[in-house]
């Protein structure tokens, strides 16, 4: 287990680095090896599991390629030691139906050796299909 605020500030720092488009600080603060997972059905352009910086990347600029990102929030980190829950708000525009949605969502983060190990994302990806689908 890490001690003190060490982890709280990894994690605050990462988000914000996001929250900034600043893709460098954010991936600064992940493990080379870190593992993002995102639930979801398979056709979704952004679920599976990612391993690795290059792989998180690659999933990112693979989202980013159908849909825009047009504003991006981080709400409350919360947690003890070394895991913690970061709650944001993102609102995309379809670039294939230049339909938009918003997702409410909160990430489950794991700081292992003073960096981000692992992470789970839980967003509710309903309002995210009617926007592919155009309606």
């Amino acid at each position: 287990m890490t001690t003190g605020d060490a982890p709280r500030t990894i994690v605050t720092s990462a988000y914000e680095g996001l929250a900034r488009g600043d893709d460098e600080v954010f991936l600064d603060h992940m493990a080379r090896r870190v593992t993002w997972v995102v639930p979801g059905p398979p056709d979704h352009p952004a679920t599976g599991t990612h391993v690795g910086r290059e792989a998180l990347l690659y999933q990112f600029a693979k989202f980013s390629a159908v849909a825009e990102l047009t504003d991006l929030e981080i709400g409350n980190v919360v947690g003890d030691g070394d895991v913690y829950v970061v709650l944001g708000r993102e609102k995309w525009r379809v670039r294939a139906t230049d339909r938009e949605f918003e997702t409410l969502w909160a990430n489950a983060v794991t700081v292992k050796n003073g960096l981000i190990d692992h992470v789970t994302v839980y967003a509710d990806t309903s309002n995210e299909s009617l926007a592919y689908a155009g309606t």
